[in-house]
């Protein structure tokens, strides 16, 4: 079962991992090698405090911005986000 898993989800980060070097080939992440989320970095001009509300509203796409992991506010997390692939169906 849990081999099961492993792999399951790792087809989901394989997914994620390929459509972000497709479609935002600007963002920087590294591939994990645990867990369920993927750190990523989007241009410095972009801020996904913003682009979340956008995102989530317009595409039906959800993420956690950057600062959501700091106390107090940072400029160098603004362009940074978190994405979960967990859950998502593999289309």
């Amino acid at each position: 079962r849990i081999l099961k898993l492993r792999g399951t989800y790792k087809e989901k980060r394989d997914v994620m991992v390929y459509s972000l070097q497709k479609y935002i080939p600007e963002m920087e992440f590294t591939i994990p090698k645990s867990g369920f989320f993927i750190w990523g970095k989007l241009p410095s001009s972009i801020n996904t405090k913003r682009l979340f509300k956008f995102a989530l509203e317009a595409e039906k796409v959800s993420f956690i911005p950057g600062n959501a992991f700091l106390v107090g506010e940072r400029d160098d997390v603004q362009a940074c986000l978190r994405l979960s692939f967990a859950f998502c169906p593999i289309e």
